[in-house]
């Protein structure tokens, strides 16, 4: 409770949350707090949406994420794959694509991975800055063709997945 009080109310950026609370999703607690499973970690993210400091397109993104893998781990896949659409819009970048694809091949999902690479393809790309760490890592990501590597390499894991 004194969690999602301090969400609803937090100025600063959602970095913090998301670091603590994604290597827990799917488990059941943890040593220190042993009923801070998933139902009190939902609960955490639907006290953070309702701040009105979260209304950046990272803080979407941030959010639905976090969304889409507690869905994840209890076994709502098409509610997952709702969220990371969702976190796709909110700003389409190759890294949120691959991963949240990664995310449901791993739960061995891959026509829902398929879905999610494929609503990607038909998003805008918004003009990232270039100036910024992650925008001068994107752009060389793309030069090199790491991207487009990935993209290939995760679309032939589909496949494979699909045809065991």
């Amino acid at each position: 409770a004194a969690l999602e009080y301090a969400v609803r109310r937090d100025w600063t950026r959602l970095h913090l949350l998301s670091k603590n609370l994604n290597p827990r999703i799917g488990s059941s607690g943890t040593p220190a707090c042993p009923g801070f499973g998933n139902a009190a970690m939902s609960r955490v993210v639907r006290a953070a949406a309702a701040n009105p400091n979260y209304r950046s397109a990272d803080s979407r993104q941030t959010l639905a994420l976090l969304r889409g893998q507690l869905r994840l781990a209890r076994g709502d896949f098409r509610g997952a794959l709702t969220a990371f659409e969702q976190a796709a819009k909110a700003n389409p970048t190759p890294d949120v694509a691959l991963t949240t694809a990664a995310w449901l091949l791993n739960a061995k999902q891959p026509g829902l991975a398929r879905r999610m690479l494929d609503f990607y393809a038909t998003l805008p790309r918004p003009s990232q800055p270039w100036w910024t760490m992650s925008g001068l890592h994107r752009r060389w990501l793309e030069h090199i063709g790491w991207y487009q590597e990935s993209f290939v390499k995760i679309r032939a894991a589909i496949r494979e997945q699909e045809q065991k």
